[in-house]
């Protein structure tokens, strides 16, 4: 399975709705967040290569159930097809989640299959990666916030990115004028496995709707077990 951190920051760009493309923009322009409006659905895939060189393809389905007046709202992510995906013993399928964002689109809680007895809830202090809104062309961002989960687990993320340009992207769901973001996100698994994410992402300039992202995977510490992802690349396929 993608860790939660990757889910968390697919997630807080996903579902912003409206028109694509735009025209650009210079470093004194501002990109406000917009809140995404109630039912609107992102459906994205996410093409994990894993460290045999395996291609395993997952659907995320995410879907906006309630917004409130500060700007922050809630949504449902899973996997339309619920699939199971296990390749070299390891599970990549998409777990359901009901999450809380705010009005950066920035992650402040979820609870992990809702609804069944293996329910777990988990908080993000002050809340979890992504940069701050409104953005603009040349803006980066540090970040360090804690992840504090009801099974008990504990988990410390620092990120730091910039906005690095704008420019055309084309996926299945269209072609748009997109904010580019660099950034790095790392954290320290239990076993003592010290993860850092390398994040190439792109953003519609005018509605924030997360385009595409591509991820490379390295690990000091304490070695991963066999099966482990080396690389993804997440797409926006259609949004409604």
């Amino acid at each position: 399975m993608l860790n939660r951190a990757t889910l968390s920051l697919l997630v807080a760009a996903a579902l912003i709705q409206g028109c694509g493309g735009g025209g650009g923009g210079d470093s004194n322009q501002s990109f406000p967040f917009i809140t995404p409006k109630i039912g609107s659905v992102s459906q994205y895939t996410i093409t994990t290569i894993d460290d045999s060189n395996n291609s395993i393809i997952t659907t995320m389905q995410n879907t906006v159930t309630s917004s409130n007046q500060d700007g922050s709202y809630q949504l449902s992510s899973l996997d339309p097809s619920g699939n199971t995906v296990v390749v070299n013993g390891r599970n990549y399928s998409i777990v359901p989640e009901q999450i809380t964002e705010d009005a950066s689109g920035q992650v402040l809680s979820f609870v992990a299959n809702p609804g069944t007895p293996s329910a777990e809830s988990c908080t993000d202090s002050p809340h979890g990666a992504g940069p701050d809104y409104p953005l603009y062309v040349g803006e980066a961002w540090d970040i360090a916030y804690s992840e504090s989960c009801s099974n008990g687990e504990n988990t410390a993320y620092t990120q730091s990115g910039q906005v690095v340009d704008i420019e055309a992207v084309s996926v299945p769901a269209g072609t748009f004028t997109a904010l580019r973001f660099e950034s790095t996100l790392q954290w320290t698994s239990r076993a003592g496995t010290i993860t850092t994410e390398s994040i190439t992402a792109w953003r519609d300039s005018v509605t924030s709707v997360l385009v595409k992202r591509q991820i490379q995977y390295s690990y000091t510490g304490t070695p991963p077990q066999s099966g482990y992802p080396v690389s993804a690349t997440i797409v926006l396929q259609q949004r409604a």
